[in-house]
């Protein structure tokens, strides 16, 4: 198997999914772990290609001026807060973790800042079903899973380095910590309609048959992906109807991908062992290789996500993922992995030199 297509597909969710750059689209959000909000917020700067636009509606900022007074008292008020965030239509979200008598919860916050609020469960009980409808506790620890797995599939990396680097992982990153930064993007990227669009679907016998499925891809033991490849060319020449059904689900669920978080990762693990210039030739590598395959990786996910469905079904979730709260739920996956990655990166960086420092004692 080609090295570079084996890190590949272990680099992203499943193979080819999307990691684009954040964007904020006018919505401001007050992550009350600020370490974490400030690192995305930094990335989120960065990368803008043209001078940064009002990070609120103009309607919206004595809202937010209110939020940063009160801030202190929503904390000691709302113990069980991680999260906070104002989406487009000037509404309050509040994430919490643990049970809360919503109610009370809600009138505190609603008289404190003057705006609806809505309660949002870390575990996707709250007043948003979406969250945990896409299993997103289940996609947060495979995500984990197959970073900490990331340099185990790098041949030749010295045994210590891959041993470091799984427990470095699982150092950094944690459920917890990562599910309010994915919530957070939902409350930024998806509308209230969008929302309910994608609910409904996704509680119809269909968009239950996707849910199911999503999960027991994450617990498939993966293929040699060329064994992946032969399948769907094999396909392609038997069945070109079925083929092409495939081949534009898997774009519709994955877009066109940057690859961001792989490089991101590779680098923070292949500088300390190879330095700046060989790191940089590796990643070239990869994303060339990565480039190349992605047509027919998408094209593989899709057949290993849906490998027993009709036409029909098929077509009934192609025709979701194309309408505008599809596409808007598809937006927030492809660059949810890189959200949370990205919101940690330093220190994963850290911990991995701490580790290496202590093994060379």
């Amino acid at each position: 198997m080609n090295p570079m297509l084996k890190v590949f597909a272990l680099t992203v969710p499943f193979i080819g999914t999307t990691m684009p750059a954040l964007t904020q689209d006018n919505a401001l959000g007050i992550h009350l772990n600020q370490q974490l909000w400030n690192r995305l917020q930094d990335h989120q700067n960065q990368s803008r290609q043209t001078p940064p636009s009002p990070r609120v509606p103009t309607d919206h900022a004595d809202l937010v001026k209110r939020i940063k007074t009160n801030l202190s008292a929503l904390e000691a008020g709302i113990p069980q807060a991680r999260n906070l965030a104002v989406d487009r239509e000037g509404r309050v979200h509040i994430t919490v973790s643990g049970p809360v008598e919503e109610g009370d919860v809600i009138a505190f916050a609603q008289n404190l800042l003057g705006a609806e609020v809505l309660i949002v469960s870390e575990t996707g009980a709250g007043r948003s079903l979406l969250p945990y409808l896409i299993g997103l506790r289940e996609a947060m620890t495979s995500t984990i899973d197959r970073t900490a797995a990331l340099a185990a599939g790098i041949p030749n990396l010295p045994t210590e380095l891959v041993t470091v680097w799984e427990q470095a992982v699982r150092a950094t990153y944690d459920p917890d910590e990562m599910i309010p930064i994915v919530i957070l993007l939902f409350a930024q990227k998806m509308t209230r309609d969008a929302e309910a669009e994608a609910i409904s679907f996704f509680q119809s016998p269909i968009g239950e048959k996707l849910r199911n499925a999503r999960q027991a891809i994450r617990e498939l033991a993966p293929e040699p992906y060329d064994v992946m490849l032969e399948r769907e060319q094999a396909l392609a020449k038997s069945n070109p109807r079925l083929h092409g059904l495939y081949f534009d689900l898997g774009a519709a669920l994955q877009g066109d991908p940057d690859f961001t978080e792989a490089q991101l990762l590779l680098r923070v693990l292949l500088r300390p062992a190879y330095g700046q210039a060989r790191t940089e030739e590796y990643i070239a590598m990869f994303m060339e290789s990565a480039r190349n395959s992605l047509p027919n990786s998408r094209t593989i996910y899709a057949m290993q996500l849906l490998p027993e469905a009709p036409e029909s079904e098929l077509e009934a979730i192609l025709d979701f993922y194309r309408s505008p709260a599809g596409q808007q739920l598809a937006h927030v996956e492809t660059i949810m992995y890189f959200a949370v990655i990205e919101a940690a990166i330093e220190a994963l960086s850290s911990n991995l030199s701490a580790r290496l420092n202590d093994s060379d004692r």
